[in-house]
Protein backbone atom coordinates (compact mmCIF):
# COMPACT_ATOMS: atom_id res chain seq x y z
CA UNK A 1 0.00 0.00 0.00
CA UNK A 2 0.85 3.62 0.15
CA UNK A 3 1.87 3.45 3.78
CA UNK A 4 0.51 5.34 6.72
CA UNK A 5 3.52 7.63 7.07
CA UNK A 6 2.96 9.27 3.69
CA UNK A 7 -0.69 9.91 4.48
CA UNK A 8 -0.13 11.07 8.06
CA UNK A 9 2.66 13.47 7.15
CA UNK A 10 0.66 15.28 4.50
CA UNK A 11 -2.42 15.44 6.74
CA UNK A 12 -0.44 16.83 9.68
CA UNK A 13 0.97 19.56 7.46
CA UNK A 14 -2.21 20.49 5.62
CA UNK A 15 -4.74 20.17 8.46
CA UNK A 16 -2.69 21.26 11.45
CA UNK A 17 0.17 23.29 9.93
CA UNK A 18 2.78 21.16 11.71
CA UNK A 19 5.55 21.44 9.15
CA UNK A 20 8.59 20.34 11.11
CA UNK A 21 6.69 18.14 13.55
CA UNK A 22 4.83 16.17 10.85
CA UNK A 23 7.53 13.57 10.17
CA UNK A 24 8.19 12.63 13.81
CA UNK A 25 4.44 12.58 14.54
CA UNK A 26 3.80 10.30 11.57
CA UNK A 27 6.57 7.97 12.77
CA UNK A 28 4.93 7.80 16.21
CA UNK A 29 1.52 7.16 14.64
CA UNK A 30 2.87 4.36 12.44
CA UNK A 31 4.74 2.87 15.41
CA UNK A 32 1.60 2.96 17.55
CA UNK A 33 -0.41 1.26 14.82
CA UNK A 34 2.29 -1.38 14.35
CA UNK A 35 2.48 -2.00 18.08
CA UNK A 36 -1.31 -2.41 18.32
CA UNK A 37 -1.26 -4.83 15.38
CA UNK A 38 1.59 -6.80 16.94
CA UNK A 39 -0.08 -7.06 20.34
CA UNK A 40 -3.42 -8.09 18.84
CA UNK A 41 -1.92 -10.76 16.58
CA UNK A 42 0.91 -12.21 18.67
CA UNK A 43 -1.41 -14.50 20.60
CA UNK A 44 -2.91 -16.06 17.46
CA UNK A 45 -1.25 -19.35 16.55
CA UNK A 46 0.52 -19.67 13.21
CA UNK A 47 -1.72 -21.67 10.85
CA UNK A 48 -0.31 -25.08 9.98
CA UNK A 49 -1.30 -24.68 6.34
CA UNK A 50 1.29 -21.93 5.72
CA UNK A 51 4.63 -22.78 4.19
CA UNK A 52 6.50 -20.55 6.63
CA UNK A 53 7.09 -21.53 10.23
CA UNK A 54 7.54 -17.89 11.23
CA UNK A 55 4.82 -15.34 11.68
CA UNK A 56 6.93 -12.59 10.09
CA UNK A 57 8.69 -12.46 6.73
CA UNK A 58 12.16 -11.60 7.99
CA UNK A 59 13.64 -11.58 4.50
CA UNK A 60 11.26 -8.75 3.54
CA UNK A 61 12.17 -6.87 6.72
CA UNK A 62 15.88 -7.13 5.92
CA UNK A 63 15.26 -5.56 2.51
CA UNK A 64 12.76 -2.87 3.49
CA UNK A 65 13.98 -1.58 6.84
CA UNK A 66 17.38 -0.18 5.79
CA UNK A 67 15.79 1.75 2.92
CA UNK A 68 13.06 3.02 5.27
CA UNK A 69 15.66 4.30 7.71
CA UNK A 70 17.67 5.90 4.90
CA UNK A 71 14.52 7.63 3.66
CA UNK A 72 13.85 8.90 7.17
CA UNK A 73 17.35 10.37 7.49
CA UNK A 74 17.11 12.03 4.07
CA UNK A 75 13.63 13.37 4.90
CA UNK A 76 14.76 14.86 8.20
CA UNK A 77 17.76 16.51 6.55
CA UNK A 78 15.60 17.83 3.71
CA UNK A 79 13.09 19.28 6.17
CA UNK A 80 15.87 21.38 7.68
CA UNK A 81 17.19 22.62 4.32
CA UNK A 82 14.11 23.24 2.16
CA UNK A 83 11.25 25.67 2.90
CA UNK A 84 7.97 24.21 4.13
CA UNK A 85 6.03 25.01 0.95
CA UNK A 86 8.49 22.97 -1.11
CA UNK A 87 8.32 20.04 1.31
CA UNK A 88 4.51 20.14 1.25
CA UNK A 89 4.49 20.24 -2.55
CA UNK A 90 6.95 17.35 -2.85
CA UNK A 91 4.93 15.23 -0.40
CA UNK A 92 1.66 16.04 -2.17
CA UNK A 93 3.19 15.04 -5.52
CA UNK A 94 4.56 11.82 -4.04
CA UNK A 95 1.23 10.99 -2.41
CA UNK A 96 -0.63 11.71 -5.67
CA UNK A 97 1.76 9.48 -7.61
CA UNK A 98 1.46 6.65 -5.09
CA UNK A 99 -2.33 6.96 -4.93
CA UNK A 100 -2.66 6.91 -8.71
CA UNK A 101 -0.49 3.79 -8.97
CA UNK A 102 -2.52 2.10 -6.26
CA UNK A 103 -5.79 3.05 -7.95
CA UNK A 104 -4.54 1.82 -11.34
CA UNK A 105 -3.44 -1.51 -9.86
CA UNK A 106 -6.75 -1.91 -8.03
CA UNK A 107 -8.68 -1.16 -11.22
CA UNK A 108 -6.60 -3.69 -13.13
CA UNK A 109 -7.21 -6.39 -10.52
CA UNK A 110 -10.92 -5.55 -10.39
CA UNK A 111 -11.30 -5.78 -14.17
CA UNK A 112 -9.48 -9.11 -14.11
CA UNK A 113 -11.58 -10.57 -11.25
CA UNK A 114 -14.99 -9.20 -12.26
CA UNK A 115 -15.59 -11.76 -15.05
CA UNK A 116 -14.62 -14.60 -12.69
CA UNK A 117 -17.39 -13.54 -10.31
CA UNK A 118 -20.00 -13.90 -13.05
CA UNK A 119 -20.79 -10.25 -13.68
CA UNK A 120 -21.42 -9.22 -17.26
CA UNK A 121 -20.82 -5.46 -17.12
CA UNK A 122 -19.39 -2.83 -14.80
CA UNK A 123 -22.94 -1.69 -13.94
CA UNK A 124 -23.65 -5.13 -12.43
CA UNK A 125 -20.78 -4.70 -9.99
CA UNK A 126 -22.15 -1.35 -8.81
CA UNK A 127 -25.23 -3.12 -7.46
CA UNK A 128 -23.13 -4.78 -4.74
Amino acid sequence: GVGGGAVYTVLYIILFGLVYEAIPLSKVAVFGTSLAFFVSHIMNPVPKCTKHANRFAYDAVMIMEPTTLLGTVIGVLASRVFPYWLITTMMAVLLSFSASKTFAKGSKIRSKETPKLGYETEEDTLLL
